[in-house]
């Protein structure tokens, strides 16, 4: 009898560690969300179909190391644009690519469904989610540095909002509703007097920004007549710790004191569309933006060198230092090679272009210490206008 009931005791114990071991390798052929990320320049920027002759409803991407051009395939029928590459990467080479998205019935002349964020898996085209919103994204996402999982986009009411996806989300058959959305407040009281919209926000991932993002923001301003006037500026947006404020605010392009603002005739040109390449630790920040002048077709194209401040760690251009490298650009985002020696930009023709176009970054002088710091002490609307 005792000799049964240890047999029977030896035999339960050996199914058990067999169980053990089978469940243990069954779990790691299953596969498994990756829980630990590198920052790394994306490897694909998405450019809107619609500057292209054959439009498109889905974004193609641009490899900024070769330059080339390509479909990708996304998940649905949906149209989607306005998108944006997460700067890391998991150990499988993933990332996100996050930008708004139109439900549609059917792939052609669908009736709308709704309209909010898409979020899906680079490469692979995976659908995450897709988020129905109360307001409609006008440009594209910019992730938080330290979350991948959180966004700020600008949407059509002119306010900034940022928006807390699922952490670990897997497909969603169907959209859902964005209930995890919330507008970034602007503190008055240390920020300035707040812009009647705020577009075009991005947030570098270079240390040196910390919580500073970059963004095209539009005042009401007097002309040398006394006639107000729409008038949009790039500036620099500080956020609280929590990324829920704008607590402070400033322009981002400063004038040197040589140069009187409003003076002459003809107005300023105004500014949107920023992008910046950083040359990596310690190395130099390289600003792209373009501008646009009343009455006048198609964009300019500008480059020049982003200085960060000693000793307020604002971020500063100055104007003398900007050079412009192309006119008559179609309204879309620059972006940078990635030895950041080059420029692909869209040609403002007729019609369309079916790519883009090369346009060389030249040598860029930067402001001395001095320089900067007097420029960032410029207060007041004029810095606006």
């Amino acid at each position: 009898m005792i000799f049964s009931l240890n047999g029977l005791l030896r035999g339960f114990i050996y199914l058990t560690i067999v169980s053990s071991i089978t469940a243990i390798g069954i779990s790691r052929l299953a596969p498994q969300e990756s829980h630990f990320r590198i920052l790394k320049p994306s490897m694909i920027v998405p450019v809107n179909g619609y500057h292209f002759r054959s439009y498109d409803r889905i974004p193609r991407v641009l490899d900024p190391m070769t330059g080339l051009l390509s479909d990708v395939t996304l998940e649905g029928v949906d149209s989607f644009d306005s998108a944006t590459c997460s700067p890391w990467e998991n150990d499988r080479g993933q990332s996100y690519v996050v930008g708004r998205w139109l439900g549609r019935s059917k792939a052609d002349d669908g009736i709308c469904q709704g309209c909010g964020l898409g979020r899906f898996k680079f490469p692979g085209g995976k659908t995450l989610e897709r988020v129905k919103l109360d307001v409609m994204p006008v440009s594209r996402p910019c992730f938080f540095p330290d979350d991948p999982s959180r966004v700020i986009f600008a949407a059509g009411d002119g306010q900034l909002y940022r928006y807390q996806f699922e952490k670990e989300s897997d497909t969603s058959e169907s959209p859902g509703e964005g209930t995890r959305l919330s507008p970034l407040v602007w503190k008055v009281a240390t920020a300035g007097e707040m812009p009647v919209s705020i577009n075009d926000p991005i947030w570098p991932t270079d240390p040196r920004l910390k919580s500073r993002l970059i963004a095209s923001l539009t005042f009401i301003v007097k002309d040398t007549n006394g006639k107000s006037r729409m008038r949009t500026r790039l500036g620099w947006l500080q956020l609280n710790p929590a990324g829920t404020e704008i607590v402070r605010a400033g322009r981002l392009i400063g004038q040197p004191d040589t140069m009187t603002p409003g003076a002459g005739t003809t107005p300023r040109p105004d500014e949107s569309l920023p992008a910046v390449y950083s040359a990596g630790s310690g190395g130099g920040l390289t600003l792209a933006y373009m501008t646009h002048e009343e009455h006048e077709n198609g964009w300019g194209l500008h480059v020049a060198p982003l200085e960060i401040e000693f000793e307020t760690g604002i971020p500063i251009v100055d104007e003398l230092r900007c050079q412009t490298v192309a006119d008559k650009q179609s309204h879309a985002i620059p972006i940078f090679s990635a030895d950041g020696r080059t420029l692909f930009s869209v040609l403002n023709t007729d019609p369309k272009p079916e790519t883009l176009v090369r346009i060389p970054v030249p040598n860029l002088e930067r402001a001395p210490a001095a320089v900067l710091a007097r420029l960032v002490l410029r207060k007041g609307r004029v810095a606006w206008n």
